[in-house]
């Protein structure tokens, strides 16, 4: 198993803390406009929220327009790291493209 499918089982229980400090390792060294979301993202967003959690649907559609509070961006991040070892990672436990794409949007999901 790869370390960091072991970082992001071992941190699944605490996403507040540990998951945020793992994905912001780079994106906290980026340009303010690397660390928005794209249009594109934004619609991944909403359609694995859609699918996987529609109870935070009108959640997901708040992102971008208003400032979210912590406990709203933790239940996304949450919902979308549910995806993410669902559906995110290779048979070798590394994360295929669909995983990486799930981590930079729960990465930049605290700047919203």
């Amino acid at each position: 198993m790869s370390h960091w499918v072991v970082l992001v089982r071992k941190n699944y229980n605490y996403m507040g803390s540990e998951f945020r400090r793992i994905s912001n390792h780079t994106l906290g060294k980026l340009p303010m406009s690397d660390k928005k979301l794209s249009n594109i993202d934004l619609q991944f967003l909403n359609e694995v929220i859609r699918r996987s959690n529609p109870t935070l649907s009108n959640v997901a559609d708040l992102v971008g327009k208003v400032a979210l509070t912590e406990d709203q961006r933790e239940d996304l991040r949450e919902a979308l790291a549910d995806e993410l070892c669902s559906t995110g990672l290779k048979p070798d436990g590394e994360p295929n493209e669909r995983g990486l794409k799930l981590d930079t949007i729960i990465g930049k999901l605290m700047y919203y």
